[in-house]
C-alpha cells in the first residue's frame, strides 16, 4: 500500500510558518486603503474566507476589527482559536465549505487571500458568490486575491 504524503494544510503550525514571509501589516494597510476608498459604511466586522491559520487575525484585531474566520479544516480553525486565546483576544470561527455557506451574521468586509478560492466549476463559484452576498452588508466589500491556474 502506497503511503500518502502529508498535506501541509493538515499541519496548521507548519502552514503558518511556511507562509510567514509576508508583511501582514502592509497587507492590512492595503485592506484599509480599499475600505477607505470603496466602503460606504464604517467597517467593524470582518470575515476571512479560507482563513487557514488566520495570519491577518492579530493585526486586524489590533486595529479594532472584530474577526471571524471561515475554513473547511477543523485543524486550522482550532489552531486559530488557540492563537487568539494565547493573544488574549476573542474571535469567531465558522466551519464551512466556501462554495456554499450560511452565517448568522452580516459582515462589513470579507476577504479571501493567497489564491484560496477553491471551486470546481462555474456553478460552485456562483454559489460561493451567492453565499458571500447573503452575509455581506449592503454596499460593502469583498476582496479576492486570486491566482488563475489553467490546466
Amino acid at each position: 500500500m502506497e503511503k500518502k504524503p502529508p498535506n501541509l494544510y493538515d499541519s496548521p503550525f507548519y502552514y503558518d510558518v511556511a507562509f510567514g514571509f509576508r508583511d501582514i501589516s502592509k497587507e492590512v494597510d492595503f485592506f484599509e486603503e480599499c475600505i477607505r476608498k470603496f466602503s460606504k459604511i464604517k467597517v467593524n466586522e470582518v470575515l476571512d474566507i479560507a482563513c487557514g491559520p488566520s495570519p491577518y487575525m492579530l493585526e486586524l484585531v489590533k486595529r479594532g476589527y472584530a474577526f471571524t474566520g471561515l475554513d473547511l479544516s477543523n485543524a486550522m480553525l482550532d489552531y486559530s482559536l488557540k492563537k487568539a486565546c494565547k493573544a488574549g483576544i476573542k474571535i469567531k470561527t465558522i466551519h464551512a465549505d466556501m462554495s456554499s455557506f450560511k452565517t448568522n451574521e452580516k459582515f462589513d468586509f470579507i476577504f479571501c487571500m493567497l489564491g484560496s478560492i477553491s471551486v470546481e466549476s462555474s456553478t460552485d463559484f456562483l454559489s460561493h458568490l451567492n453565499s458571500v452576498a447573503t452575509c455581506l452588508k449592503n454596499g460593502e466589500l469583498y476582496l479576492i486575491d486570486v491566482a488563475i491556474q489553467f490546466d
